[in-house]
């Protein structure tokens, strides 16, 4: 059996985006399902979450809410169980019922979040706005392995080092889940999925902190 492909993870443009995205959506008689789920410790433990929150909010609802809610609930609980990877540490979740005009969005974090799980007329997306305050946590990649991609070539890394420098993005080395950081920048980094430079471009790479 092939590996599970990793879905795509969150960097600061996708988060950008989907504030944007987020924060036009209009108001409606059905409001949004917000949900932000650690998911670095287990599928179970995040689902057994969403299911004791999700039974809280709706022993306050009846009839068409309740309705709509169990409908949100549901296409997350679909979207869970279709992009699990235990590389996405971290994710956010927003949907709407079918009484607001059918709507689901994902972001997906190497990074775990706090839970929580919230019913408002629009989006909560207070979460969102405190990760995106936290851009030091996406850094130049620099691998010391001599066969990475990308690093065999001195003049390169270079370059991209000096550039890093100039915007003041933190400068890491080392590779798989052992990191560590040049500049002196307090950077503590615990986990990274991928060992590869491949994909070193500056403020793409999602780190845990």
């Amino acid at each position: 059996m092939p590996p599970m492909k990793c879905p795509e993870l969150a960097d600061i443009a996708r988060l950008d985006a989907e504030i944007d995205l987020l924060a036009a959506v209009d108001q409606t008689d059905a409001p949004f399902v917000s949900c932000y789920l650690d998911v670095s410790r287990g599928k179970s433990t995040a689902i057994a979450f969403l299911k004791k929150q999700a039974s809280t909010i709706r022993w306050g609802l009846d009839g068409a809410a309740r309705f709509d809610f169990d409908n949100a609930v549901g296409m997350i609980r679909e979207e869970l169980d279709r992009e699990w990877h235990p590389q996405v540490r971290g994710l956010a979740l927003f949907a709407r019922g079918l009484a607001g005009d059918r709507f689901l969005s994902a972001l997906r974090f190497a990074a775990p979040v706090a839970s929580s799980l919230a019913l408002y007329p629009v989006p909560d997306i207070v979460p969102l706005l405190a990760l995106r305050q936290q851009e030091s946590r996406f850094a130049l990649l620099v691998a010391e392995e001599p066969t990475a991609a990308g690093v065999r070539r001195w003049d390169a890394r270079i370059e991209l080092t000096r550039l890093a420098r100039q915007e003041g993005i933190p400068i890491l080395a080392g590779h798989s889940d052992e990191l560590r950081c040049l500049d002196g920048v307090g950077c503590t980094v615990r986990h990274l999925s991928e060992p590869s430079a491949a994909r070193f471009v500056a403020r793409s790479i999602p780190l845990v902190a």
